[in-house]
């Protein structure tokens, strides 16, 4: 690969990175009301399963195993949600949720597609245990990029309704929490999904050195009388990485230790690591371990005081890792040897401070390395050839393992890639298509509509185009779909629409997918995807608020403005002749 680069960021000192996205939270009620849309998932409806349910054996699924359908249990009807994604990655998924209100015991399954008629159809994973009152409970699955599987919230007290949960996905691990060790449990936020608080007559004898990655340590044993008070954070790891501990006391008191266990009793069976000693000295007083979690995997950080009877000190728990690569890593690009990409900033780890691509001939090879600003887009000039490319975040002097791979063909005799994600929407007599341009093979010199049905035909459009609209279009139902070409061939076709004219309204579009804002200087840069599913919008609508308050409407995926000294939050929203979606999930840019 060519090292030049061709930028749309200027000096890389001016960059601003898009802060690692949050959290995805659904909050809603179990009754005949459906859930709201989101961008998170691509269809929400609710519902009763007339007969029985799933049955809860009490064993939550988890990655790297699959777990058997425990089957059904009891009778009838049972209020549940359901929410359908579709995975962008592969990964592993974990999920916590928690009963907000006073009614319904909560349980959590996962189908490949949700039949109310048989409750275990389509099974693939659940979290074995319902919550009641406060208590949460977590589950981990694997996904692979561009599967399609329901989430459903189920209630399992028959004729129940008004159950009000709370669901969270991709909680960030990297985070910090301050408590006071009494007899109230620490707050619940994420990665933290169970707290508890209690005392114990015996404490672990701590000795250093501290636990760390890749090194040994025995079990430490235990000591004292005493009672000795503690409190309880349960977590359930995202990722796979080396996890670092670092327990800080805030106010003057006794000794603090920290140490982890595999949802064992406390301080006898189950330990992974500790810190190695206890906290001394005048506040704030600090002591850490590091070791290594896999993601899905559960266990328990435990803060324990090493005085007897002492209650009322005040610590903070701060979990940290490496940085992680980036996600959603694609070409968005290719003209001649120009070539871009577009990704998106790490869930979890600090957030990157720069980007580097590099790539070579052969899967995971690297012949060249570009550094980049700290913008989550690059366009570089790349010599002829196929290459294989990904991206690294850079945070701390660090540089992350390797995002997922692409592979480009620069001036290569090779056929394109299909367009993806083909959406239509019908207003009377007029049609509206949206897609999404691939570059998984050569550069596309043209575009093919293929219709079928009521009359047949292949209209050529412009390979620049991601968006095409018909009026006047005779009565009839049409198939569509959409290929692309070039001097060597043309692509397989896209996934098929298929649309039936005059018609009313297609129905209110999703909201947009992948929306980032970052900062260049005093520019900022949204930009987003079009919807996944739905019918297809004709336009957007960015919504601004804090240092200007306003929206602007485009048909294009991205809008960029100078500003001034202020902090601006942003949401875009799909439109069409039938209406507009929900906006987005806001983000924040500041711009000293």
């Amino acid at each position: 690969m060519n090292r030049s680069v061709v930028l749309t960021a200027i000096a890389a000192a001016w960059l601003m990175a898009p802060a690692p996205t949050a959290a995805q939270v659904i909050q809603s009620t179990l009754d005949a009301t459906p859930p709201v849309q989101s961008e998170h998932y691509v269809t929400q409806t609710t519902g009763q399963v007339p007969g029985p349910r799933l049955f809860r054996d009490g064993v939550p699924s988890r990655c790297g195993t699959a777990k058997a359908n425990p089957g059904t249990f009891s009778t009838g009807p049972y209020r549940y949600d359901a929410y359908t994604f579709v995975a962008q990655e592969t990964k592993c998924q974990v999920m916590r949720f928690r009963r907000t209100g006073t009614l319904g015991n909560i349980h959590l399954q996962l189908h490949s597609a949700f039949d109310p008629a048989d409750a275990s159809a389509n099974y693939l994973a659940d979290s074995g245990s319902s919550v009641v009152a406060t208590a949460a409970g977590a589950m981990s699955f694997d996904v692979v990029a561009g599967q399609t599987y329901t989430v459903v919230v189920m209630n399992t007290i028959a004729n129940d309704e008004g159950g009000a949960y709370e669901l969270v996905l991709d909680d960030r691990l990297t985070t910090r929490t301050t408590s006071t060790l009494d007899a109230t449990a620490p707050s619940g936020q994420g990665p933290f999904w169970s707290e508890s608080a209690g005392t114990s007559s015996v404490i672990p004898v701590t000795a250093a050195p501290a636990s760390s990655c890749g090194a040994t340590k025995t079990a430490p044993t235990t000591t004292g009388t005493g009672p000795y008070r503690y409190d309880g954070l349960r977590v359930m790891s995202p990722i796979t990485t080396c996890l670092t501990v670092t327990l800080r006391r805030l106010s003057a008191g006794g000794a603090l230790a920290v140490a982890a266990y595999a949802q064992q009793g406390v301080f006898n069976t189950g330990w992974l690591a500790d810190s190695g000693a206890y906290t001394m000295g005048p506040a704030p007083a600090t002591v850490s371990f590091s070791m290594a979690v896999t993601a899905g995997q559960i266990f328990d950080l435990v803060v324990v005081n090493g005085t007897a009877n002492e209650e009322g000190v005040e610590y903070e728990l701060e979990l940290s890792s490496p940085v992680q690569p980036p996600r959603l890593f694609r070409t968005t690009a290719v003209n001649g040897n120009t070539v871009s990409f577009r990704w998106a900033p790490p869930l979890h780890g600090p957030t990157p401070t720069s980007y580097v691509i590099d790539g070579g001939v052969d899967p995971g090879q690297v012949l060249a390395t570009v550094p980049l600003g700290a913008s989550p887009v690059a366009t570089l000039n790349a010599p002829n050839g196929a290459f294989y490319v990904r991206a690294r975040s850079v945070a701390g002097g660090v540089t992350s393992a390797a995002s997922n791979e692409t592979r480009i063909f620069v001036n290569q005799p090779v056929a394109p890639s299909a367009p993806s994600q083909l959406l239509a929407t019908v207003s009377d007599s007029s049609v509206g298509l949206t897609w999404a341009n691939t570059f998984a093979g050569g550069q596309p010199s043209g575009l093919v509509l293929d219709v079928t049905g009521s009359a047949t035909a292949s209209i050529p459009l412009s390979a620049s185009l991601d968006r095409v609209s018909f009026g006047g279009v005779p009565g009839g139902t049409y198939n569509l779909s959409l290929r692309a070409a070039n001097a060597s061939g043309a692509s397989v076709a896209s996934n098929p629409v298929t649309v039936t004219v005059p018609g009313a309204c297609s129905g209110v579009p999703q909201p947009p997918n992948n929306f980032q804002a970052y900062r260049v200087g005093s520019t900022i840069t949204v930009l987003w995807d079009a919807p996944a599913t739905g019918p297809a919008p004709t336009s957007y609508t960015l919504v601004v608020t804090g240092g200007f308050a306003g929206s602007f409407s485009t048909t294009d995926r991205t809008l960029s403005g100078v500003v001034g000294a202020g902090s601006y939050t942003l949401a875009v929203q799909s439109n069409h002749a039938c209406g507009s979606s929900v906006l987005t999930t806001s983000q924040t840019v500041v711009v000293p």
